[in-house]
């Protein structure tokens, strides 16, 4: 709950204390006219007692004072001074003053009556002032104010107890259960509606509207969620059917996928290996010799290549057919797998032209191994289809890396260029890149 919600006045309240100030300042206002239409009442009843003075009074005060009765003249001053409303009466004559009365009462109205003997000739007797008392006036003032104004506290206390009490029972409590009804409106409330406990009028008056209005939001929220629960479960099962798809979809790529490795495997293989004597495709071998050539440059390291063939295989072909010649090539492939180091590199580059690649060996050490493969090789028995014994010899070049920037063809040409040698010398021979022959 926040800090407003907490500090939060009734409107009850502010209503019945705005009717109050209200009433107040109405009432303040009708008082203010009442007390002034009663002051002016009274002092115009002032005048008329002051008029009536001088009708009845002065007229036999000048024949008392004209006739030097004092006597007379005393009991109307002291008739005049006790009369309701007469505060103070002072009479100037001859350089006398006579006074009658309180000369400090407070003053609403006074008046100086001239008195005056005229029987064809004017005579001046003196003056009458009469002052016109306000206590009695303030009085009624003071009495009225007080009258009118707990005449009208009494009433606005009602009214405003009235008020409070009818607002509380029809709008008050109304209000309370719309506000409670919206703070735990909920999903699982969307199904009830708003309704008045007890209904304070049969006829519709501006918070059933509000209410209805509240209801048709509550109806509205209710189909639209029901839109998004309807929507959440086809997006769940649409989203259900898609990851199946996708896990058959994915189960059915990853076997392709491996099926495709697999072949890729085997055609890399087929690329790589030769598929007679399984030894290195000629494009393997130039690609591990162009690698273990920049190792060797790298390094400094030594590194030959031996260069050799089958001496007279077309004979073999030619007489024994093809297929004993592809197992001549099968068993010198072999044979020359169990006589190389495992770092030794075998390929057979076309025909029955073979090549090895031997790191960190140098001119001589390769030329004992060349050596040795010969002598295997010539050792070999194989025998034709009919049983009869082929011999079996093969010339050998050989060439080291002696230059550090030379390429693998220079190499290999070097390599190449010792084989013939190896052949034109008489065959079953090696040769190596200075000349000399084992």
């Amino acid at each position: 709950m926040t800090a407003r919600a907490k500090n939060r006045h009734s409107i009850s309240l502010r209503l019945a204390a705005a009717t109050v100030l209200l009433g107040l300042i109405v009432s303040v206002a009708v008082t203010a006219l009442q007390v002034h239409e009663i002051y002016r009442n009274q002092v115009e009843s002032a005048r008329e007692q002051l008029d009536e003075i001088r009708q009845s009074l002065v007229p036999s005060l000048e024949a008392g004072l004209w006739q030097v009765d004092r006597g007379r003249t005393r009991l109307l001053l002291d008739a005049l001074a006790h009369t309701p409303g007469i505060g103070y009466v002072q009479l100037d004559s001859e350089g006398r003053h006579v006074t009658r009365g309180q000369a400090d009462a407070p003053v609403l109205l006074e008046r100086s009556y001239p008195l005056i003997h005229d029987d064809g000739q004017r005579f001046d007797l003196g003056t009458l002032r009469v002052v016109i008392d306000s206590r009695s006036t303030m009085t009624r003032l003071r009495n009225a104010i007080a009258r009118e104004l707990l005449t009208t506290t009494a009433a606005l206390l009602s009214m405003s107890l009235l008020l409070l009490w009818l607002f509380r029972r029809w709008v008050t409590q109304r209000l309370k259960t719309m506000a409670t009804y919206a703070s735990e409106l909920d999903i699982e409330r969307l199904q009830t509606p708003l309704e008045w406990p007890k209904r304070p009028s049969r006829h519709a008056d501006d918070l059933d509207l509000v209410a209805q209005a509240l209801n048709q939001m509550r109806e509205r929220m209710l189909e639209e969620f029901e839109v998004r629960v309807r929507h959440e479960r086809e997006l769940q099962q649409h989203r259900e059917r898609l990851e199946s798809l996708v896990r058959a979809r994915t189960a059915d790529l990853e076997d392709k996928t491996r099926q495709l490795e697999e072949k890729s495997r085997q055609l890399q293989e087929l690329a790589n290996t030769d598929s007679l004597t399984g030894v290195c495709s000629r494009r393997q071998f130039l690609a591990l010799l162009d690698q273990e050539l920049a190792r060797a440059q790298r390094g400094g390291a030594a590194m030959t290549v031996l260069m050799f063939d089958v001496d007279h295989f077309k004979r073999i072909n030619d007489t024994h057919g093809h297929a004993t010649g592809d197992r001549v090539l099968v068993r010198i492939a072999e044979c020359c797998r169990e006589q190389l180091r495992r770092i030794d590199v075998l390929g057979r580059l076309g025909g029955e032209e073979f090549a090895v690649l031997l790191p960190r060996s140098d001119r001589r050490g390769a030329a004992v191994t060349a050596e040795r493969l010969r002598a295997a090789i010539e050792a070999l028995v194989i025998k034709s289809d009919q049983g009869e014994r082929i011999s079996i010899t093969v010339s050998i070049g050989v060439a080291e890396l002696v230059h550090p920037d030379e390429k693998p063809d220079a190499l290999i040409a070097r390599a190449d260029a010792q084989l013939y040698r190896a052949k034109h010398s008489g065959r079953n021979r090696v040769c190596v890149d200075d000349e000399s022959t084992l």
